[in-house]
């Protein structure tokens, strides 16, 4: 019998951006009370952690400094901890871990820990990205801070906070403004930290503490064209029909390697020669997570659709991208296949 894996939530979000007001009510719900939460902060007092303390006490608090730098260790460290303690029933079961990171946190080593670490994998799974954006300070702050663009574009969903202190018109050219970084993620709006679970991550019942932004995610995952967006952060598309699984395996862990630090974010659906349904494939710069199959085609014929955020890619890489694609139809010469 196959046990299941935990799933990690990794909660992330610029300075101020009211990520830990979202985990305190989300602790304080019934739903949610058998999370196991893990703090990464910035600095030498763990103020974060007397913030949640009074809703859950075994939070576990990471070694203070940044996360792209010193928390990987801590965070293998912390997740093993956990299981070994839960398994001696030191501390109560938990079906979930919420990893809180500082707001001057890039995500990648996390989620690369998350992907790579084999220790790691054998017990607990990515579960998602989840970005909280400040509605009255992050169009200044993506202006000026590349980690929160960042944390925008690595993410699965993305919370626009304090939503009762702005208006209408202001919240919407700030989700224009996130769409142009990041075209996939849903985007929900939130005020005094109110969400509910299943709208963040499908756990729990859903509730009316949050709402959806917006409704053209889809709009901009569909359109083809290369756009430039954040000086050097720009999205683009590729539709095209049957790949050789085998040939798009080894592409992909190609160019994950060559372009990995500017590959910031690549999702879709494969329409593969040996597989009658459609497979899910993501990375997140130099991590290339397992495939995933669906039970069906969402909608239409079946057809190979990928996303890709990227940083630093002109009109001509991004050009030879869509001819080595394209080069991987099971029927093409293999001799011809090249990586961009």
């Amino acid at each position: 019998m196959t046990v299941p894996k935990i799933p990690v939530i990794v909660l992330t979000g610029f300075l101020g951006s009211g990520k830990t007001t979202i985990l305190k009510h989300l602790l304080s719900l019934d739903e949610m009370r058998d999370s196991a939460v893990l703090i990464n902060e910035f600095g030498e007092i763990a103020l974060d952690h007397h913030l949640v303390a009074d809703v859950r006490e075994d939070a576990i608090i990471l070694a203070s400094g940044c996360v792209c730098c010193s928390v990987r260790n801590d965070l293998v460290r912390a997740l093993c901890e956990l299981w070994v303690k839960a398994a001696r029933h030191e501390i109560p079961p938990f079906r979930r871990v919420i990893l809180e990171t500082t707001g001057l946190a890039d995500p990648t080593p996390v989620l690369g820990t998350l992907a790579k670490n084999g220790l790691v994998t054998s017990i607990y799974r990515r579960a998602g990205l989840v970005t909280t954006v400040d509605a009255q300070h992050a169009m200044a702050q993506l202006e000026h801070h590349p980690e929160a663009v960042k944390q925008v574009a690595l993410a699965d969903q993305i919370v626009v906070t304090k939503a009762d202190l702005t208006g209408p018109e202001e919240r919407a050219g700030l989700v224009r403004r996130l769409r142009t970084i990041q075209c996939f993620a849903p985007i929900l709006e939130s005020a005094r930290g109110n969400v509910a679970p299943n709208d963040l991550f499908g756990t729990g019942k859903s509730t009316n503490g949050s709402r959806p932004s917006d409704s053209s995610a889809d709009e901009h995952a569909h359109d083809g064209a290369g756009h430039v967006h954040d000086g050097s952060v720009r999205t683009f598309s590729i539709e095209t029909g049957m790949l050789s699984f085998h040939r798009f395996a080894l592409w992909l862990a190609t160019v994950s390697q060559l372009y990995g630090g500017r590959l910031l974010r690549m999702k879709g659906i494969l329409h593969v020669d040996d597989e009658p349904t459609p497979v899910v494939v993501q990375s997140v710069q130099h991590v290339v997570y397992p495939t995933e199959s669906l039970p069906r085609w969402p909608s239409g014929e079946p057809r190979t659709r990928l996303i890709f955020i990227v940083q630093d890619f002109d009109d001509e890489l991004i050009a030879r991208f869509r001819t080595s694609i394209a080069e991987l139809a099971p029927d093409a010469d293999a001799t011809a296949m090249h990586v961009p």
